[in-house]
């Protein structure tokens, strides 16, 4: 036992505080609004677009169909029709998928039919454009932790 007994105490409350303000610290880090929550997704959203818009044209472009027998424009090629959307009860999330003229065809493509056999090319995407979505959403979180801090 110490010969000053205070000094034991003040010590302990000295550490006391320091671990409720790192405490403190880490709530603010880790505590995220619905705002800043889309602003994180929305970055990671935006790096597996672009990652499958690319990943669609490579694999899945078609230039002669683009245009009609009179000349006019089809609906949207799968490229071009790729986007993004936040989450309807404002919770943050954020959704990446086609539009809902050619979604459909995407989903033959990548499942396959009876008749065709599918390439996963979104699932594959999905797949490699994980360490670009993180390191997107890293960039993102620590933007809005930075100010907190």
């Amino acid at each position: 036992m110490p010969e000053n007994r205070w000094e034991f105490e003040d010590t302990k409350d000295n550490f006391s505080s320091a671990l409720n303000g790192w405490m403190n610290d880490v709530e603010k880090a880790v505590t995220l609004n619905a705002e800043e929550r889309a602003v994180i997704n929305k970055a990671g959203a935006e790096a597996y677009k672009q990652a499958l818009e690319q990943e669609t044209k490579n694999k899945h472009y078609d230039h002669k169909h683009r245009y009609n027998r009179n000349g006019e424009e089809n609906f949207p090629h799968l490229a071009d029709s790729v986007n993004s959307s936040t989450s309807r009860q404002n919770l943050g999330a954020v959704d990446v998928g086609f539009d809902d003229k050619v979604g459909y065809i995407a989903r033959f493509l990548n499942d396959g039919t009876k008749k065709m056999v599918g390439d996963h090319f979104v699932d594959n995407t999905r797949s490699k454009a994980l360490a670009g979505v993180f390191e997107a959403q890293k960039i993102a979180y620590y933007k809005i932790v930075g100010n907190k801090l």
